[in-house]
C-alpha cells in the first residue's frame, strides 16, 4: 500500500542515552556579557552593563583605578574623589544578558531597585508604569518587622 502511494520509509536507529541527556555545561560565571553590582565599603554600589565579559569589564575598572582615570570608570571616581575602597571580591552578576535591550532594560530596573547606586549612565529611563512593579520589588526584598 505504501509502495503504491510512492511513499518512502526509513528506518532509524533506537535512541541512545546519551542523545536524551542535556550536556554538561560549564558555568560560565564573570565570563559572560550581563548585569553586575560592585560594592563599595561604605555600602554604595556600583552597578553597571557590558556587552562583553564582566570580567573584562571588572578588569578595565581595575585598570582606570591603577591610571588614575576617574573620568573614565565610576568605580575609580568613587575610589580617587572620596578615597573609598572597593570590593571587588563582591563583584555579583545580577543577570547574565547577552541581548543589548534586555540588558539596558534590566540595568535600569536594578538602577531603581537600589537607590545607593553610584551609576552616572542614564542609558534608559524607565517608564511610571513600571513604578508599581518596583516598589513590590522593593518591599519584597525588605526584613520582615
Amino acid at each position: 500500500m505504501v509502495a503504491k502511494q510512492n511513499i518512502k520509509c526509513v528506518v532509524l536507529p533506537p535512541r541512545k542515552i546519551s542523545n536524551l541527556l542535556r550536556p554538561a555545561k560549564d558555568d560560565l560565571g564573570l565570563r559572560t556579557p550581563g548585569i553586575y553590582s560592585i560594592p563599595c565599603e561604605c555600602g554604595q554600589l556600583y552597578i553597571g552593563q557590558t556587552d562583553g565579559s564582566i570580567q573584562t569589564r571588572i578588569k578595565e575598572h581595575h585598570l582606570h583605578i591603577r591610571l588614575g582615570h576617574p573620568v573614565k570608570s565610576a568605580v575609580a571616581e568613587l575610589r580617587f574623589n572620596h578615597n573609598h575602597v572597593i570590593d571587588f571580591q563582591g563583584t555579583r552578576i545580577l543577570s547574565a544578558t547577552p541581548s543589548y535591550m534586555e540588558r539596558l532594560i534590566r540595568e535600569a530596573v536594578e538602577l531603581e531597585r537600589n537607590p545607593n547606586n553610584v551609576n552616572r549612565e542614564d542609558d534608559l529611563i524607565l517608564n511610571r508604569s513600571w513604578k508599581p512593579l518596583l516598589r513590590l520589588l522593593r518591599e519584597s526584598r525588605r526584613p520582615p518587622q
